[in-house]
């Protein structure tokens, strides 16, 4: 994937000044430009290096592309309007003088590890902005890793929890993304589970279903539950929680149709 500016670009206002390079992370700032850098949906595998900047003839260097900018002093990202919008946090290639952008680039378990153990860090000592920044890199480097795409919902959730956004669609937006993520984590299990993938298969379900009970979406909830409840492996904790939320369920139901 290449997307650059050109002369049109230039015409419009969305410049290269658009870009901000600090060491080895170059923040997009031009929502166009983010908007056409589209997730990739499977991991990358192959090791070629990208050709040279189409414009000038000079290699590309290697960056992290991201919309987060610095984090604030409120705890959020210093993009944090386009970063809610357009998340993007994925290592690739870059000429920043012509804004010429190549990415994904192909990342080993080596390198993506010390990502996903910084990010549950920053979770547990609530740092959520830079929390949600590094499994946000994890699922655009390894798409269908599954507890990446947990993490990733579980920071998005606090986030939604204890810095909503005041506009209600902006909130919408916040929470369609919470539980994608979660549906991510649903699809990425192995069709044939042993008891660990198993457990880690429960608490996706039993995330998912919580959600939807959360958000009033009663029916994806019930599927949820019963896809849990029919897991091999299950472990007895997992499947009191399954019954717990089922008995909630229908006391919600119940709530929601003597409205």
């Amino acid at each position: 994937m290449c997307p650059r500016m050109g002369f049109l670009d230039k015409v419009l206002g969305r410049s290269p000044e658009r870009l901000s390079l600090d060491g080895g992370v170059l923040t997009i700032r031009d929502r166009a430009l983010a908007e056409s850098l589209q997730r990739p949906a499977k991991p990358t595998l192959g090791d070629a290096s990208p050709e040279p900047c189409p414009r000038c003839g000079q290699p590309l260097r290697e960056l992290v592309l991201s919309t987060f900018g610095k984090v604030g002093a409120s705890g959020r990202a210093g993009n944090d309007g386009l970063w809610l919008e357009v998340p993007v946090e994925t290592d690739g290639w870059a000429c920043v003088d012509c804004a010429t952008l190549r990415f994904p680039r192909k990342m080993t378990a080596a390198e993506l590890l010390p990502i996903e153990e910084a990010g549950v860090a920053h979770l547990r000592a609530k740092r959520l902005a830079e929390a949600e920044r590094c499994f946000a890199r994890l699922v655009w480097d390894w798409p269908g890793y599954s507890s990446g795409h947990l993490n990733y919902a579980t920071a998005l959730r606090e986030r939604l929890r204890q810095q909503p956004p005041q506009d209600e669609a902006a909130r919408g937006r916040l929470a369609a993304r919470v539980r994608e993520e979660l549906e991510r984590a649903v699809a990425s299990q192995p069709s044939k589970l042993d008891p660990r993938s198993a457990r880690l298969a429960a608490y996706a379900q039993l995330s998912l279903a919580e959600f939807c009970i959360e958000e009033l979406s009663l029916e994806p909830a019930a599927h949820a539950l019963e896809a849990c409840l029919n897991l091999p492996h299950l472990e007895e904790t997992q499947r009191a929680r399954a019954r717990t939320l089922g008995e909630y369920l229908e006391k919600v139901r119940e709530s929601v149709a003597r409205r």
